[in-house]
């Protein structure tokens, strides 16, 4: 019952089915079924519950959790994070990676002032570690927060949208795409909502970098300067 209309709820009734369905190991049987199917994106189980299916006492449990759950970065992902290993060793110049900032990410990002908040603010981001920032822009989808999961939406008079839902109400859902466009649309007006895999972020990114490009950018992001 809980199951059957989830390509129409709202992530909020979303988010209420889950913890229902995680509190009796009877429940996360169908649940795993669902995820298995492709009827619940991994990506919409919050990493607390993602970890404790992980670890389940239930060794059944912890092991089929771990067949679906357990993310590893793609062959061509792993592959891509090799070849961009000697950005470790690159001194980055933060002016030059403003500009890398400007062309390749403040669509979705926003950063000191600029860009657009889709996903999420890089300010605080700026502790992390080199090998953080490889790992988040070469392989977006090795994880992806619940709240910018990317939703796509299909609507009753035949359009797809895609992006982030901002907020809901009892009666509408807006959703933030690229660039930070901004658009509510009415429940009834909904004919499908289906959380994607993949992350709003697209791979490829390095097909735009260079080693020397990427330092720059990752030094520009750690900068904690004005």
């Amino acid at each position: 019952m809980l199951l059957v209309d989830w390509s129409r709820h709202s992530p909020r009734l979303r988010s209420a089915i889950l913890a229902t369905l995680l509190a009796r190991n009877e429940w996360i049987e169908p649940l795993l079924d669902a995820v298995q199917e492709g009827v619940i994106a991994p990506a919409e189980l919050p990493p607390v519950n993602r970890q404790r299916l992980l670890k389940h006492r239930n060794e059944s449990i912890a092991k089929r959790a771990a067949a679906l759950l357990a993310g590893n970065p793609s062959g061509n992902r792993a592959n891509v994070l090799a070849r961009f290993q000697s950005v470790m060793d690159l001194s980055g110049d933060p002016g030059r990676g403003q500009a890398v900032f400007a062309t390749n990410c403040s669509t979705c990002h926003a950063f000191s002032g600029q860009g657009h908040a889709v996903g999420p603010d890089l300010t605080a981001f700026r502790t992390k570690g080199a090998q953080d920032f490889l790992v988040a822009i070469l392989d977006p989808g090795a994880a992806i927060e619940p709240r910018f999961i990317n939703y796509q939406i299909e609507t009753k008079d035949g359009r797809s949208l895609s992006g982030v839902v901002k907020a809901e109400t009892a009666s509408s859902l807006t959703l933030v795409q690229g660039g930070g466009l901004e658009e509510t649309i009415l429940r009834n007006d909904i004919a499908e909502i289906k959380a994607s895999n993949l992350s709003m972020m697209p791979e490829g990114l390095e097909q735009n970098l260079t080693p020397q490009g990427l330092a720059d950018l990752i030094a520009y992001l750690k900068h904690s300067g004005p």
